[in-house]
């Protein structure tokens, strides 16, 4: 049974601009073929092995494979790669000096894996051929095809062939396939269940040739995909060519297709062959090639999730905590290799370690598709009068077949003194009540604090701050540095003296002035009399405020009834234009 790849190409847009220049190629004579792959195809998240041009591990004998650079050239939207060809590859460089330009080689190969998808003989192929290992689910390869059979043969039964055939593993049966992966993007449907492969008949000017017209598999409606290189009138043909020739200098070919992307899924860790081939159909006479991008042959190299964009500060010796990750399902386990750069000293500046506390050495860290995280602090004794800098390296491979799979990432730390930080104990010494508590910073930078408990105080999270407290107690002020992790406590003991609730008629003295809050136990009302009053406030023992009315520097007699106030202790607080005083009343009723 033949299964299908979850398979999808995407085209790169072309750019707008003057096009000048022409590429320039190099054959790979001499070359080993796993060598010149790795050297000039092979991108990230893939290892190659078994490599074989035309069908031979031996060295690059014939000139119709070796690279291109585009030299400023922006046709095929590639600065350069490797390039293909049914003949010498040095027909590929422009400008084009007209139709059916060939330049064919003596020793050319014969593929017969391309035989079931051409109409005439095989002739002059260029073939690719290796196995790879990916560690994700999916391969890509951008890509551009061109020939010198466009546009007069369009739609003929006599066109060159190529294709990028995938085998191995379906990712969802398991079952062994194979899939041309070189296909028209979003062309996969129920009609085409391995999509419209890309050819001289499915990706043209939109028009049949003067040549063409009658062969099968033509299609006319992607020529979107296609870059008209040719100074053919083709006026004549099925209706005319719209637009304007771009007649460009990069390429001698006739036409090309828009630089595409090949991609498939795969099982990770699983053996794939590709095989990529272009040949001649019937004769020599007109030459075809196949660019491939440079580097593009590749797959995610975010198989663990390792990366940490930026850089990110560590302030002393705060333990920051670095999430690491198996971001894919796909593995259950796997281990880390540490190693360190940067302008500070492991050992010396800061420490390293694992969720258990232990140190991380270049043994590594296990993890699995869990959360995991590694902790890096400052040491006490590192200078760190100027910022230093900590660079990790990180590697892993996840296919225990496949070591040479290695999987890279730096993270990048900035190393600095935080920010300490010390409160003062302290002891506030209050007759009747208290109406401020606070202590000293002694030093610190973007201090935050947390007063504990919160009872009688206006405001938990300041250094200071307004009070309503009757009672002796003890409260801890929590000091916490701007980087979170260095904090103190200070505890702040208050003392209020003659502390009984029995107390007679309170009399205090504020900024000089009188007050008196009478009677000594209250029953219907408390009576308070005070000079230039602009606010007065009662509170339960608790610090839950009952009463609160303000003034315009009344001088008199103020009434406070104490409807809702059950019996027991309260504490009056008064400001006045001279300070804030206060005094405790017991209310009996």
């Amino acid at each position: 049974m033949r299964k299908v790849f979850t398979t999808c190409c995407a085209i790169l847009l072309l750019s707008a601009g003057a096009w000048a220049q022409n590429i320039t190629v190099q054959d790979a004579v001499g070359q080993s073929p796993e060598a010149f792959i790795q050297n000039n195809l092979l991108g990230g998240g893939v290892y190659i092995f078994n490599a074989k041009f035309n069908n031979t591990t031996g060295n690059i004998t014939t000139p119709n494979i070796g690279t291109f650079q585009s030299n400023g050239f922006t046709g095929l939207q590639m600065a350069g790669g490797v390039i293909m060809t049914t003949g010498n590859i040095d027909v590929a460089p422009g400008p084009n000096q007209g139709s059916g330009t060939a330049n064919a080689i003596t020793a050319y190969y014969s593929d017969p894996e391309m035989a079931p998808v051409a109409t005439n003989t095989i002739n002059g192929c260029s073939t690719l051929d290796f196995d790879f290992v990916t560690l994700s689910g999916s391969i890509s390869m951008n890509y551009s095809f061109a020939s010198e059979e466009y546009p007069e043969y369009v739609c003929s039964n006599f066109n060159d062939v190529f294709a990028f055939y995938v085998t191995g593993p379906d990712p969802v049966t398991g079952e062994e396939v194979t899939r041309n992966i070189a296909i028209i993007p979003n062309t996969i449907d129920d009609a085409h269940p391995d999509g419209i492969a890309v050819a001289i008949n499915s990706v043209n000017p939109g028009l049949f040739g003067s040549s063409g017209g009658s062969g099968s598999g033509c299609y006319y409606n992607y020529s979107g995909n296609y870059v008209n290189n040719s100074t053919i009138d083709t006026s004549s043909y099925n209706g005319g060519l719209t637009g304007t020739p771009n007649y460009a200098d990069g390429v001698e070919y006739d036409g090309y297709t828009a630089k595409l992307a090949a991609v498939t899924d795969l099982v990770p860790c699983a053996v794939y062959h590709m095989h990529i081939s272009v040949c001649n159909v019937g004769d020599n006479a007109f030459d075809s090639g196949v660019f491939l991008e440079g580097g593009s042959f590749s797959a995610p190299t975010a198989a663990i999730g390792l990366s940490r964009p930026g850089v990110t500060p560590v302030h002393g010796s705060c333990p920051t905590e670095i999430p690491l990750t198996l971001s894919s399902t796909m593995f259950d386990e796997g281990t880390v290799r540490f190693s360190f750069g940067g302008t500070a000293v492991l050992g010396t500046d800061f420490e390293i370690v694992d969720e258990n506390d232990q140190p991380i050495d270049s043994t590594g860290m296990y993890i699995s598709n869990e959360p995991h995280s590694f902790i890096l602090r400052g040491l006490p004794d590192a200078d760190l009068s100027q910022e230093k800098t900590i660079e990790v390296y990180l590697a892993t491979s996840l296919c225990p077949n496949f070591p040479q799979l290695v999987s890279y990432d730096t993270m990048r730390f900035s190393l600095d003194h935080g920010s300490d930080v010390r409160v003062k104990d302290s002891t506030i010494t209050c007759t009747h009540a208290c109406f401020e508590v606070g202590t000293e910073l002694v030093y610190g930078e973007n201090v935050s604090y947390r007063w504990e408990p919160t009872t009688g105080l206006d405001d938990p999270y300041s250094l200071h701050t307004t009070a309503s407290i009757f009672e002796s107690c003890e409260y801890r002020l929590i000091a916490r540095g701007g980087t979170g992790c260095n904090s103190d406590t200070a505890v702040v003991q208050v003392v209020i003296s003659d502390d009984n609730p029995n107390i007679p008629v309170a009399i205090d003295e504020a900024e000089g002035e009188t007050f008196r809050v009478y009677p000594n136990p209250a029953s219907d009302v408390i009576h308070i009399g005070a000079v230039q009053v602009q606010r007065v406030e009662v509170f339960s023992r608790e610090g839950r405020k009952v009463y609160e009315n303000t003034y315009d520097n009344y001088t008199g007699t103020i009434d406070i009834p104490t409807d809702g106030m059950d019996n027991g202790v309260y504490g009056v607080r008064i400001s006045t234009a001279q300070g804030m005083s206060g005094a405790k009343i017991v209310v009996n009723k």
